[in-house]
């Protein structure tokens, strides 16, 4: 009686899921936080050959120690 009351259990979950996914349509996961829909474009820095996002390019050639001493 027991085998047959798991077995039912099982069946039963596989019908779940088989219903959720078939019968139940989600949309695509929102996505993560920060993303944007249009990535920036990487620039490659002359000097040191670094690839960084184009808006923090003169941020990266004041830290880096080889833009930072002329190269």
């Amino acid at each position: 009686m027991l085998t047959k009351l798991i077995v039912f259990a099982v069946l039963a979950i596989i019908a779940w899921r088989l219903w959720q996914g078939t019968f139940v349509r989600r949309g695509p996961p929102p996505p993560p936080g920060g993303f944007t829909p249009n990535p920036e474009q990487l620039v490659r820095c002359d000097r040191c050959g670094v690839r960084v996002p184009a808006s923090e390019i003169s941020a990266i050639r004041a830290n880096c120690r080889q833009c930072a001493s002329g190269g």
